[in-house]
């Protein structure tokens, strides 16, 4: 029967420190949770608070897409009328002039009247 009892006395022993130690285990565990529940409810303000900051940043990006293509157009308006004037200038006639020119010198005409006024490079008079 000594025994029975110093099992026994054991046994209730060994369920008091389970019984702390779940006790600990239950305060961590809800401390946890209220631990992730203010990380949730802080992610949830700056994800709300930061939509604003991205709507503002998308927009700025669109007009600053807007803004290069516009200034792209206008660079290739100006390199375009450049080069098409300093072409007419080496040529010193109206392309369309020059390649009937052309198109005449190519049959063996060579008696060839233009009305355009050259005023230097290669073209006709």
């Amino acid at each position: 029967m000594a025994q029975h009892k110093t099992d026994f006395d054991e046994a209730i022993e060994k369920f008091f420190v389970y019984k702390d130690h779940r006790a600990n285990y239950q305060l961590a565990a809800d401390a946890i949770l209220e631990t992730l529940e203010e990380i949730e409810v802080i992610g949830d303000t700056t994800g709300e608070g930061e939509v604003g900051n991205i709507t503002g940043v998308i927009k700025f990006v669109h007009s600053m897409i807007i803004g290069v293509l516009l200034v792209a157009v206008l660079v290739a308006l100006v390199m375009s009328t450049l080069i098409i004037g300093t072409v007419r200038k080496l040529l010193g006639a109206d392309p369309t002039e020059l390649a009937d020119v052309s198109a005449q010198m190519a049959l063996g005409q060579f008696d060839i009247n233009t009305t355009g006024s050259a005023t230097g490079g290669v073209g006709f008079n």
